[in-house]
């Protein structure tokens, strides 16, 4: 019988150090989970009919900060210091995962998008097509410099960035963060966030049903609340954000006669 060959260590690389330090910093917030059953065969057949291509990220950021728009509890954040309160940005910044590849090992990181409510869906999908195709230095520098650095460093500007000032943490880290892997069929339901809200998206079904998750803090958003923003971000989907893909379909063929 041969010898089985025995294990070896391997050092944590500087792709993990970011990851756990969302892991640790989540781990102290009570995040609870709300999720509803989406219908997006409007939004599915508009997408399918536009000439540009545009992905479910895009869509699913824009229709979340539109959401947000009416929902100001999506735009908040909790303090505890100097005494326990709310900050509310003006606007929301997404913050979105994003699988890239360094070498041979598999990085994850946080592609940010400020005024999103504000932004087409072609201009969202540019920047995101950005993050994809820029080195990651280049892409995330901050977070690049930051993985870098040791453990308690790290810590302490992370500390800085989510506490000092709420317009700060708003700019530098995000209002909401999205995470999918719905593109290999999977679904990512329950994932950390150092946010006050996150989404995530599963596969959508033969009838264009598709389950939405929405990650709330339950010191800034109640289940009640959740369920209404998960409405809202169903109605954003069904209704502006289908109509703008049905107006870049309609656009395309006058635009091409213009050339």
């Amino acid at each position: 019988m041969a010898r089985m060959k025995k294990g070896h260590w391997r050092s944590l690389s500087k792709n993990r150090r970011l990851v756990l330090d969302v892991c640790a910093i989540s781990r102290r917030m009570p995040l609870f989970p709300a999720e509803r059953n989406v219908d997006l065969s409007q939004v599915a057949q508009a997408r399918s009919e536009s000439p540009s291509r545009v992905s479910w990220a895009a869509i699913f950021t824009k229709a979340f900060a539109l959401a947000a728009a009416d929902q100001p509890q999506l735009r908040q954040t909790y303090y505890r210091l100097p005494w326990p309160h709310l900050y509310e940005h003006n606007h929301s910044v997404a913050s979105i995962a994003m699988h890239r590849f360094d070498g041979e090992e598999d990085r994850l990181c946080w592609a940010r998008i400020r005024r999103v409510e504000e932004l087409t869906l072609a201009e969202i999908q540019r920047q995101l097509d950005d993050f994809k195709s820029q080195p990651i230095e280049v892409a995330f520098r901050s977070q690049h410099r930051l993985s870098r650095m040791p453990m308690p460093i790290r810590r302490l500007v992370w500390g800085l960035a989510l506490n000092f000032s709420g317009r700060s943490r708003a700019k530098e880290v995000g209002t909401f963060s999205m995470s999918s892997v719905a593109g290999l069929g999977t679904y990512n339901r329950f994932h950390p966030t150092v946010l006050s809200s996150s989404l995530s998206y599963g596969p959508i079904d033969d009838d264009g049903n598709c389950l939405v998750t929405l990650i709330c803090d339950h010191r800034v958003i109640d289940g009640y609340r959740a369920g209404i923003c998960l409405q809202q971000i169903e109605a954003m989907l069904a209704g502006p954000i289908a109509e703008e893909l049905r107006q870049m379909a309609e656009s395309a063929p006058s635009a091409a006669r213009a050339a």
